[in-house]
């Protein structure tokens, strides 16, 4: 919101009209209950910045499950199949890997992307 001048100076001094209607707008505003600002809008999209925030750090540490497993497979010089094995121990110790069965498929594009 942009206030010229005169505005700015009533806001500045308080105890008038303008004072007092920035103040209900911004209260209306922080308890996400202004029917001028679209009333649950800002909370909605509060919520769903969340939700999405928690969804994108859950599927970081899938990956980095998933990758520690290989590299550790690497680092052991076991066959492929111990990949697999390694993702049930990681998914026994209660780390998420993500879809169950998945292996085989996933150890073939690191295979291809290295």
């Amino acid at each position: 919101m942009h206030y010229d001048k005169s505005k700015t100076d009533m806001l500045l001094q308080g105890s008038n009209q303008v004072w007092y209607h920035f103040k209900q707008a911004l209260k209306e505003h922080v308890n996400y209950s202004s029917k001028r600002s679209g009333g649950q809008m800002h909370l909605k999209a509060k919520q769903f910045a969340v939700a999405m925030k928690k969804k994108e750090t859950e599927s970081m540490n899938t990956n980095a499950n998933v990758v520690g497993a290989g590299l550790e497979t690497c680092k052991m010089k076991s066959a492929a199949l111990s990949f697999e094995s390694l993702l049930v121990l990681v998914t026994f110790c209660g780390s998420d890997i993500g879809n169950i069965g998945h292996g085989r498929w996933v150890r073939n594009n690191f295979i291809v992307t290295l």
